[in-house]
């Protein structure tokens, strides 16, 4: 698979974009230069062809002659013809602009025009690359999620980016002009047997088996043609035991595609790549094929082949079938999902999370299975937008702190990930004496309650919270999530949630305060940078502070030294609204200074200790010399 990519009005530097972000497609690069267009091919043996004063670069099989000829003759419609599917772009010197041509299922071409100029590539990363923003486009992405829609009009994912459609000609100028023919001549559906007939070629041939009749009928069209075949039935399967390579997945597509089987097709073709030239599969026809066999067959060097795509509807497929050698049924989207529970719902409730994908991970937690695709999307979706979303930059160390006129040094401590009903002291005992490690000033231990409230079991998944009517009055008040505001109630009260929400609504913050308590406040949700359970679920207030503590301490004691422990002042539970716990020889107040700011942030650090840095001695300024003169 080629990479064509052509710019005009653009600068040297965009061109060279697009020709890097066409790598995968081929190592090689072609330009063509004529005053402000610019015409790229990567390839292996990358060719620009120039015919007639005309500049055409061609992805597939295409007889340019003759489509030239036609051109002169018919106009741009003359582009389109014969029964191979190509894409191509034609530069004209008699006409501004370019014109682009997709024969049949041809390799996909996305196009944008920017205030600069016009931009055209195969893969839309490509054009990304020259400058084009990602920006989703919300309608595009809502019909996605709503029916799985995706390829069969010319908006892509991408807000600015369209894409030139099957059969499709256009002139790309100042606007876009469709010199698609208004009868076009679409070649005639095949029987069952003779898109076999097609599909099945000299060459490594490999078989993705599937239960049903179709499959069963291109594994027997195989044997009958006595061709090397390597039949697949488990590799794809395998994968699925685990967690699902989505952002692979992603990367290697572009854009989300609707199923799980198109998933299962992509990781069949890349664990056999090397092994085959091409894979038969038994899909039924969608307009994203196209683009998951061009990417495949540009990444992997595997072509993939649908019969049944090139068939007639209704071809009768169950008399070609024969008996296949034994396939375990591919598991179902719901248990794939129900596997990797803790992912997908981190993807449905960060980024853009909706009361409605809340309700269906609920459902299909509860056993459901019928909203499994829409929930495969999402989850498809999430991994998509997360490819664009804007880098986070890394949170700094706490600064040092000032308190009871000493510098405090306050240093994170990195654990295992805690979760619910884990004995927290001895979890974080090991990890605290080495950090601590021959300490000679006074110190504290402060513990995060966020991290206390975890082990605690007070983490709540969201979809096990239903919301009652005080949530909802709540959350229609104040805008937050219902099974936020229905915790906060749990923590509290109906009716402090409603006046608070209400003062919050007229702008009397001090009034607001007084009717929210401190459990109230520690409510936290879930955060897409957080650790473990916090990250899919609402967490409470930590319980018994200061017994918590206590029992850090007493650990302690055990595994530090007598030096060590001597200088240990105390230990705290600390939150963003406060202290939660204290025990030890030191001062709460203290301590509460020490936490200020939030040290422990979303970083999987549940510990933070200050350190006491060592007290200076004044010292003489440099250059001068002490004075003799007594003081009076």
């Amino acid at each position: 698979m080629a990479g064509l990519g052509a710019l005009i009005s653009c600068p040297p530097s965009a061109a060279d974009a697009v020709a890097d972000a066409l790598a995968a497609r081929g190592s090689d690069v072609a330009c063509h230069r004529a005053g402000s267009a610019t015409l790229i091919v990567r390839a292996a043996l990358p060719i620009v062809h120039e015919l007639d004063g005309c500049v055409a670069v061609v992805d597939g099989v295409a007889e340019l002659g003759a489509l030239l000829s036609a051109y002169r003759q018919k106009g741009p419609s003359g582009l389109l013809g014969g029964p191979d599917p190509y894409a191509l772009i034609l530069r004209d010197p008699k006409r501004h602009g370019l014109m682009l041509a997709r024969n049949g299922d041809g390799p996909p071409l996305y196009y944008a025009q920017t205030v600069t100029g016009i931009l055209v590539a195969s893969e839309p990363e490509a054009l990304l690359a020259a400058g084009v923003p990602a920006v989703p486009d919300q309608q595009v992405v809502a019909d996605f999620l709503d029916t799985g829609a995706c390829d069969a009009s010319d908006r892509t994912f991408y807000a600015a980016l369209r894409r030139v459609l099957p059969g499709q000609v256009l002139a790309l100028d100042i606007e876009v002009t469709d010199h698609t023919p208004a009868v076009t001549r679409r070649p005639r559906a095949m029987s069952a047997r003779m898109a076999l007939r097609w599909a099945i070629t000299p060459g490594r041939l490999g078989v993705r088996l599937t239960p049903g009749p179709v499959s069963a009928a291109v594994y027997g069209a195989t044997e009958a043609a006595e061709v090397p075949v390597k039949v697949v039935a488990e590799s794809a399967q395998a994968s699925l035991t685990g967690k699902l390579d989505l952002a692979e997945y992603v990367a290697d597509l572009g854009e989300p595609l609707p199923d799980l089987e198109s998933y299962l097709i992509w990781d069949t073709a890349r664990r056999v790549a090397g092994e085959i030239d091409a894979l038969l599969d038994a899909a039924p026809a969608g307009p994203h094929l196209a683009r998951l066999a061009d990417r495949v067959g540009s990444r992997y060097g595997v072509e993939l082949r649908f019969p049944q795509c090139d068939a007639a509807a209704d071809a009768d497929w169950s008399e070609l079938a024969v008996r296949t050698p034994p396939i375990a049924p591919p598991p179902s989207t719901a248990d794939v999902l129900r596997r990797i529970g803790p992912d997908l719902a981190a993807s449905v409730l960060h980024g853009a999370p909706s009361v409605a994908a809340v309700g269906q991970l609920g459902t299909l937690l509860d056993g459901d299975p019928s909203v499994a695709e829409a929930l495969f999307r999402r989850h498809v979706l999430a991994y998509w937008l997360a490819r664009h979303a804007p880098a986070t930059p890394p949170e700094p160390p706490p600064d040092d702190v000032v308190a009871g006129g000493r510098t405090w040094r306050r240093t994170p401590v990195e654990t295992d990930i805690l979760q619910p009903g884990d004995p927290l002291p001895e979890k974080l005992a090991w990890y605290v004496a080495e950090t601590a490690s021959g300490a000679t000033e006074p110190w504290y231990v402060l513990v995060s309650a966020k991290a206390v409230a975890v082990t605690q079991g007070r983490v709540r998944p969201v979809w096990e919270i239903t919301p009652g009517i005080a949530a909802r009055c709540v959350s229609a008040l104040t805008g937050e999530p219902p099974w936020l505001a229905q915790s906060a109630v749990a923590y509290g009260s109906g009716s402090r949630a409603i006046m608070a929400a209400l003062c919050g609504r007229l702008r009397l913050a001090r009034l607001a305060d007084r009717f929210v308590n401190a459990p109230m406040r520690a409510v936290r949700p879930p955060r897409d940078a957080a650790a473990g359970a916090g990250r899919i679920g609402v967490t409470g207030p930590p319980r018994y502070g200061d017994d918590v503590a206590q029992e850090v301490l007493d650990t302690l004691a055990k595994v530090l030294t007598e030096a060590e422990y001597a200088q240990l002042a105390g230990c705290a539970v600390v939150g963003p609204t406060g202290l939660w716990g204290f025990a030890g020889s030191g001062t709460p107040d203290l301590v509460s200074a020490l936490g200020a700011g939030d040290p422990f942030a979303d970083r999987r650090t549940p510990v933070v200790l200050a350190f006491a840095q060592p007290l200076r001695a004044a010292r003489t300024p440099a250059g001068r010399k002490p004075s003799r003169r007594p003081r009076r």
